[in-house]
């Protein structure tokens, strides 16, 4: 699945060439996160994921960023779930 997402990275245009690898890496860690289950890749979810990496002191600020921008990508444009904004959005 991960290299199919690369190749839509790649295809898309989304993300510059030399980060595609890093955006796969934040999605490796989220599947992760969530264990594998599709149905636990929601907003609440998300947030948690992101949150966890913002308490890793060995994680920038500017990753949590491009991890968030790789799982938005990940499960609203490659798999097509839109991302329910039912619970609180990260700041």
């Amino acid at each position: 699945m991960l290299s199919e997402f690369q190749t839509f990275l790649s295809k898309s245009g989304k993300v510059p060439e030399n980060r595609i690898k890093y955006y796969v890496y934040w999605t490796q860690r989220f599947l992760k996160f969530c264990k594998y289950q599709s149905e636990d890749m929601n907003l609440n979810r998300i947030t948690r994921y992101l949150d966890s990496l913002d308490a890793d002191e060995s994680v920038a600020d500017w990753q949590v960023k491009q991890a968030a921008d790789a799982v938005i990508i990940y499960v609203e444009q490659f798999l097509g779930k839109p991302v329910k904004a039912g619970n609180q959005q990260r700041s």
